[in-house]
């Protein structure tokens, strides 16, 4: 993956114990960690030593184990490092209150709007998109195997407004 190349890997996580796993378990597959850049903090401080501008972020799971005003935070502090033109990519649990989820090997996941693991309504991280100055659009189902839905955040330079979902 050429992302994942010496020196284009930068990760936010913030648990320390999460960033030794992954690195143990790269490490088992013979990839590299060398030149990785990775800030453990909880504001997701996306600031780096380079101040780098990203065309794609991928937050994978990170939507499930957020409360709305995290993800606000989130993605206002993603849009000041998105390069115009950026793609970030966020998986949700999508659903309503005390919405039940079946995954593919028909283990049951609850969602819940004010614990762990969350649900969202699209509408609902749209408009928080549109408050930091993002676009979102909806593109739902993609094989995920706990069946989280898909949505790509961008950032545009004249601040273009898209009026349907891809997908």
């Amino acid at each position: 993956i050429p992302y994942l190349n010496t020196g284009n890997y930068y990760g936010v996580e913030k648990n320390q114990g999460h960033i030794n796993s992954g690195k143990t378990w790269l490490i088992g597959e013979d990839i590299t960690t060398e030149g990785s850049h990775i800030s453990v903090n909880e504001n997701f401080n996306f600031a780096f030593d380079e101040s780098p501008k990203f065309d794609f972020i991928i937050a994978h799971s990170l939507f499930p184990h957020l409360q709305k005003r995290d993800i606000e935070v989130c993605l206002r502090n993603a849009k000041e490092v998105m390069a115009d033109g950026c793609k970030f990519f966020a998986t949700f649990f999508e659903g309503e209150v005390g919405t039940i989820t079946w995954d593919k090997t028909d283990k049951v996941t609850i969602t819940h709007d004010g614990q762990d693991p969350y649900h969202h309504k699209f509408e609902v991280l749209s408009d928080l998109a549109k408050e930091v100055g993002l676009v979102a659009e909806y593109i739902g189902e993609w094989d995920h195997p706990r069946e989280q839905r898909l949505l790509m955040f961008r950032k545009y330079a004249t601040g273009g407004i898209v009026t349907h979902s891809i997908g």
